[in-house]
Order: structure tokens, then C-alpha cells, then sequence
């Protein structure tokens, strides 16, 4: 998610892990060399299918005034992994 600035873990958390969509395993916020929050962060759902919901229902959803936009990334996992059964999914929210 970009331009988290202002949001904490705890209200990223709270958006994401929504019964519509799945279970959040992890919020990991993105810190530079000094320890002032980065513009982004990644969430990560149990399985690739909760993370594939998380796109389809929380694309454009406006928070603060600021709608996100949510794309997958899986760079911790084997290309031939892509498909619903892969394991645990990360998505990178962008506000």
C-alpha cells in the first residue's frame, strides 16, 4: 500500500483481514535505514485465494480520503507456483 504514512499496522490490519475476504497472516510496514515508515507495505493471507478476494473487494477502497489499489506479489515464490494452491499469497497494496 503506498502513502501509508499516517496509517498504523493495526488499521491496515484491520482493513484487510475482512471476512469477505480471508485471514491476514502478516502486515510487514516498510521502514528506510533510519526507521522512518516507507510509503508502503505488504499483507500477507494465508493462502493465494484470500489474496485474489483481497484484490477483487478492496481495489479502490478509499481510506482517509486515499483509495488503494491492490496488486499481488508472490517474489518469495517459485514462478511455477502461481496457482490457488501455491501457499501463503502477499499482496502490495497501493494508496
Amino acid at each position: 500500500m503506498h502513502n501509508v504514512r499516517g496509517l498504523t499496522e493495526q488499521v491496515i490490519w484491520r482493513i484487510f483481514d475482512d471476512p469477505r475476504v480471508g485471514r491476514v497472516a502478516r502486515v510487514q510496514m516498510q521502514t528506510d535505514d533510519a526507521g522512518a515508515p516507507r510509503n508502503y507495505c505488504f499483507v500477507d493471507y494465508e493462502d493465494a485465494t484470500s489474496a485474489t478476494l483481497a484484490i477483487q473487494c478492496l481495489d479502490a477502497h478509499v481510506v482517509g480520503g486515499r483509495s488503494l489499489r491492490v496488486e499481488a506479489t508472490r517474489a518469495d515464490a517459485p514462478p511455477e507456483q502461481s496457482d490457488a494452491s501455491a501457499g501463503p499469497a502477499s499482496l502490495l497494496p497501493l494508496l
